[in-house]
């Protein structure tokens, strides 16, 4: 007895062409005979009822079984991925699932049937891989024999209470096991089935030794997914070494109050901060945003946060800095890459600020009792375009209790699932609605709001804020 066309069509490696070969060998005879198809069996007391919730949970699977190979091709197309178990019996599937050791389990349809009374099991509505069963003789072999099947055949299935059903009934029900009527015995049904036995040994061999192809190749991909999810994580984590950790970060001074917080998005990103003295009365602080993504973006930050502090030290305000690390940075950029950035220089004894900003978003000046308002641009572009650019500076003076609010571009183009950015009027209500406290609670509470605004949306770029506010009077 063999497998139809029906079975073969629907096969993923490739089933109907081997059915085309059959047919060659062999002649079968027209009327099904029985039906059989995988039957996903859960445990008596499971909640599953879909495909995609069988994803993440263990399912025991009949090794090499013709319905396993099925259901795994089949999960590959529509994502869904169980974890599977592979056994040696349906019968172990049976009792793994009495005992609730597994999620789910697969088990050819005329097998559960037979079995599943013995068992705390129930029957899923998930089936899959229809196969009909019909009978084989050899090529041009007494083709009669074949059309006697079919005309005894075709009317006992016609008739509901005939032999045909009242067998199978019995044997599917568990209560005996089918006897072949004695018009079947001939010898040419044993070599039927000899056939069928060999062939599906070839079947069987060829399956096996593609999942050891498969299985192979599959190892490469998943060794070199973790090599490179290793570089990045590697990366971010030399990329979060380069920022300040730790707050506050001059516990001796007390003319002023800083605080710095960055949230990273799953890749690796360029976003950077940095705040130190120039000399005792000098406070230099820079925030900035790397074009690109991923590891090139964290070398391209190192190199830009390198180049800010060694340049800031032989240089006499923010627009000369940003000059000379933007000459730097330009000359053999064959990557393109650009950074954007806002540097700034507070006299600590007076709260002047001297201020560039190199394409940056523009910060925000928070005064106790009123509204947030946005700084003055400089009208400069980016570091990393054009080595001949000059900069410019402007000023403003910092009264006690006045908050300087840097950021990354990352805070104001967070989406929700209306496709809706934060935006810099959400900024500016979120700054409002914040008491005077220290900056590290306002720049927190910033960062909570745009998580709650974003939702279960997930974060496509790294957030960064570097709060600034003077306290001596």
């Amino acid at each position: 007895m063999h497998h139809t066309a029906e079975q073969s069509r629907n096969r993923p490696d490739g089933g109907h062409c081997l059915f085309q070969a059959r047919r060659l060998i062999y002649d079968f005879n027209r009327v099904t005979v029985i039906e059989n198809w995988g039957q996903v069996y859960l445990p008596e007391d499971s909640e599953i009822d879909a495909f995609l919730d069988l994803t993440g949970r263990q399912m025991a699977v009949l090794k090499d079984d013709v319905y396993f190979n099925t259901f795994r091709d089949l999960g590959a197309k529509f994502e869904i991925q169980p974890e599977f178990v592979e056994v040696g019996s349906y019968l172990t599937i049976f009792k793994m699932l009495d005992r609730g050791e597994i999620a789910s389990g697969i088990v050819s349809r005329i097998f559960g049937q037979y079995h599943e009374d013995r068992y705390r099991i129930k029957t899923s509505q998930m089936n899959f891989g229809p196969v009909e069963l019909r009978f084989a003789i050899p090529k041009g072999r007494t083709r009669t024999v074949l059309e006697a099947i079919d005309n005894h055949l075709e009317p006992l299935k016609l008739r509901k209470n005939s032999i045909y059903h009242q067998s199978l009934d019995r044997w599917l029900e568990g209560s005996s096991k089918i006897v072949l009527p004695a018009w079947l015995n001939p010898a040419w049904v044993v070599g039927s089935i000899t056939g069928l036995v060999l062939f599906i040994g070839s079947v069987s061999l060829f399956l096996r030794w593609q999942l050891r192809l498969r299985t192979a190749a599959l190892e490469k991909t998943i060794a070199a997914k973790e090599r490179v999810e290793s570089d990045l994580r590697v990366a971010r984590e030399i990329q979060m070494d380069l920022l300040p950790t730790e707050f506050p970060p001059f516990p001796d001074r007390h003319e002023f109050d800083i605080f710095a917080v960055i949230e990273p998005a799953r890749e690796v990103g360029g976003d950077l901060f940095d705040f130190f003295f120039v000399d005792d009365d000098s406070l230099c602080f820079v925030i900035g945003d790397v074009s690109d993504k991923g590891v090139p973006a964290a070398l391209f930050m190192a190199r830009t946060k390198t180049l800010l502090k060694s340049m800031a030290g032989g240089q006499q305000n923010s627009a000369q800095i940003l000059t000379a690390v933007n000459r730097e940075l330009s000359v053999n950029n064959d990557s393109m890459m650009f950074v954007t950035a806002f540097c700034g220089i507070l006299k600590v004894s007076t709260g002047e600020i001297g201020y560039t900003n190199a394409g940056h978003n523009p910060p925000l000046v928070v005064k106790p009792g009123n509204d947030p308002r946005f700084l003055a641009d400089t009208g400069d572009t980016a570091l990393g375009i054009d080595e001949d650019l000059t900069f410019h500076a402007a000023a403003l003076t910092l009264a006690p209790g006045d908050t300087l609010f840097m950021y990354t571009d990352g805070v104001t183009e967070a989406f929700n699932d209306r496709q809706e950015e934060f935006s810099e009027v959400r900024l500016q209500q979120a700054l409002s609605s914040q008491p005077s406290g220290a900056v590290s609670e306002t720049a927190l509470a910033v960062l909570d709001s745009v998580k709650r605004f974003a939702g279960e949306v997930p974060q496509s770029d790294d957030i960064a804020m570097l709060a600034l506010k003077y306290l001596k009077s």
